[in-house]
């Protein structure tokens, strides 16, 4: 099992979300690949998922919204050591 935890900032507020997964599945997506579309599995049957966004958005990403798109993220495994950052491209 994986943690994978969420942040934004909005209106000088930080904002973040907990997801527990099973598994997760990541790509690059827009024009410019800076925004990841993230899947996030809760269980090996891999039919039940749900989908984030982390990075910029550019015109025509509809998709995203206040709810799924978030600035930044980290990827926790079973003991608590991050295994992966999500980011931005322009962050380095």
């Amino acid at each position: 099992m994986f943690t994978l935890k969420l942040f934004r900032r909005q209106n000088g507020q930080l904002s973040k979300k907990i997801i527990v997964a099973h598994h997760i599945q990541v790509m690059e997506i827009g024009q410019n690949k800076r925004t990841l579309e993230i899947w996030v599995f809760r269980s090996e049957a891999g039919g039940d998922y749900d989908t984030y966004y982390v990075g910029e958005k550019e015109d025509g990403m509809d998709v995203l919204s206040s709810f799924n798109h978030w600035g930044w993220g980290l990827l926790e495994n079973g003991e608590g050591n991050t295994t992966e950052h999500f980011r931005p491209a322009g962050y380095g």
